[in-house]
């Protein structure tokens, strides 16, 4: 529906071609994508591991759509976190889950004690 509408306001003579498309449906996907990062930032993992991609008719070839702000991939990176990190999945009376990062950070002291 966004990229028929973009069509129609963008080439209301109806005359466009592939690119066209493609740069309406890019820009369509774009706006989904932002718009499940922020819905993945409130409602946690129901909306995690989403995909946003067309496949070119012609080619079968499927391009993926990203955005500069969207989560890594992965709910806990790969590799050795930093010093101080900690992530701890627990689940709650109700029966959620929840996945919790800890960060702890040393200060430098003055050597008395409070």
């Amino acid at each position: 529906r966004t990229v028929s509408g973009l069509l129609k306001l963008m080439h209301p003579d109806g005359a466009y071609d592939k690119e066209d498309v493609r740069v309406c449906l890019t820009y369509a996907l774009e706006v989904r994508r932002r718009v499940k990062e922020q819905l993945k930032k409130l409602g946690g993992l129901e909306f995690f591991d989403v995909n946003f991609s067309y496949i070119d008719n012609e080619s079968l070839e499927e391009f993926f759509v990203s955005v500069p702000e969207q989560g890594g991939s992965e709910l806990i990176p790969a590799g050795m976190p930093k010093p101080g990190v900690v992530h701890l999945v627990t689940q709650a009376d109700s029966g959620m889950t929840g996945l919790y990062r800890f960060e702890t950070q040393m200060t430098a002291g003055n050597g008395k004690h409070a």
